[in-house]
Parts: C-alpha cells; sequence; structure tokens
C-alpha cells in the first residue's frame, strides 16, 4: 500500500518514503500530537491479510516501543544501583518491561525526595506518550530542579549535558 506525502494516518502526517522491503514501506512522518519526527511503517497488502505476519508486525512494533524505555531504566539503574526491569530470557525481559512495574525507587532509596520518585515513574510509564519524549527533555526537569534547589539553599542533583 503507498501513501501519498501529506496524508494523515492516525495522528501521523506522512511524508517522504524512506525505504520499503518485503513487509511493507516505511516512510518519514510527524506526530502531530507529540510534534515529533517518526517512522511509520505500513505492510503491503499480502502482509496485512496473512495472520502470522500482522502478529509478528505488531510483536515488533511493541519491541521497538520500548527502545524509549532505555533512557528511564538506566537512569533507575544509575541511581538505584539495581536494574528496573529482569528477565530469565529476552522474551520474558520484554514481557517484564511492558507489564511489570519496577520496585518503587522510594522502597531502595528510602529517603529520596518524592521528585526523584514522579521523575522515575514518568521515566518509566508503560505509555510512550506520558514519558518525556528525549534525554534532553529528562535534563531540562534536572536542571529546573537544580535552579529551584539551590534558591532554596538545598543540594542539587549533579547533570551534565
Amino acid at each position: 500500500m503507498t501513501i501519498t506525502s501529506g496524508a494523515l494516518v492516525g495522528p501521523y502526517e506522512i511524508g517522504d518514503l524512506i525505504g520499503a522491503g518485503g513487509m511493507g514501506n516505511v516512510y518519514r512522518a510527524r506526530d502531530v500530537r507529540l510534534n515529533r519526527s517518526v517512522a511509520v511503517k505500513v505492510l503491503s497488502g499480502e502482509m496485512a491479510d496473512n495472520m502470522e505476519r500482522r502478529q509478528r508486525f505488531e510483536r515488533e512494533a511493541q519491541i521497538i516501543a520500548t527502545l524509549n524505555f532505555a533512557v528511564g531504566a538506566t537512569f533507575y539503574e544509575m541511581l538505584s544501583g539495581k536494574k528496573a526491569f529482569d528477565g530469565k530470557s529476552q522474551a520474558s525481559l520484554i514481557a517484564a518491561i511492558m507489564h511489570v512495574d519496577p520496585q518503587p525507587f522510594s522502597t531502595v532509596h528510602v529517603h529520596s525526595p518524592a521528585l526523584l520518585e514522579s521523575i522515575i515513574r514518568k521515566c518509566l510509564a508503560k505509555d510512550p506518550v506520558d514519558r518525556w519524549q528525549s534525554a534532553g527533555d529528562l535534563l531540562d526537569v534536572l536542571q529546573w530542579r537544580n535552579t529551584d534547589a539551590a534558591l532554596a539553599g538545598r543540594p542539587g542533583i549533579n547533570v551534565a549535558r
């Protein structure tokens, strides 16, 4: 299936074709809700009609969506010294990322500020729309927190670009 540049597919405004393969076409697009660039993969007609291929496509999409967790999970692990998610296999790890919340940071570090717990929860939100959209967004929040802490005479969080 070919899509015209400028067409709206759900919340995505389609741009240029950037790749084509056995399963379908990949387009540069813009998520109009979040005003960010994304890639949209569209299955070819024969692939879309094959239930096994559609399920494979959906699994691939779910795995790709979990990649945004990398920043949040790394942040959690750096601060807590523990893995945010665990699994005995790649499949069980992906299942944990998709369905299990990590141990609350405040139970790992009892005296941690509530703001830090809130930041970590937002980093690890299951729905990508509920997360910060980039590491830069997270950095901005941490720097804002440092400015606020400095004004109140409290220690900040050491962050560098």
